[in-house]
């Protein structure tokens, strides 16, 4: 199991992801627009709650105009989509290994 997780650790993709999940991380737009949205999804679950349909409405839009931005910006797009290979990889060899462990039971 080590063996698998420094494999993946020391393939490209990896370090692709890293390095662009550092800057993500630095990025203060990507973080503003990040934070917003998970405040604007906090009120749309209170909105919800309360049955403030018409506000849940306008938190909705507002959320995603502000995905929209989310995705108009290439390094969030490019972190997206390294991040989703790498879980890729990972679901897939979870399955090896759990098909693996079945074949032999």
């Amino acid at each position: 199991m080590e063996e698998i997780v420094a494999s993946i650790k020391s393939s490209q993709l990896y370090i692709d992801f890293m390095e662009c999940a550092d800057k993500v991380e630095n990025h203060q737009r990507i973080k503003d627009i990040i934070s917003r949205i998970k405040q604007l999804q906090k009120q749309r679950v209170n909105s919800n709650f309360l049955e403030k349909e018409e506000f849940t409405k306008k938190l909705t839009n507002e959320i995603d105009q502000l995905h929209n931005e989310l995705d108009s910006i290439p390094l969030y797009c490019s972190y997206i989509e390294l991040k989703e290979e790498l879980e890729s990889i990972v679901g897939n060899v979870s399955v090896a290994i759990e098909n693996s462990i079945n074949k032999d039971i």
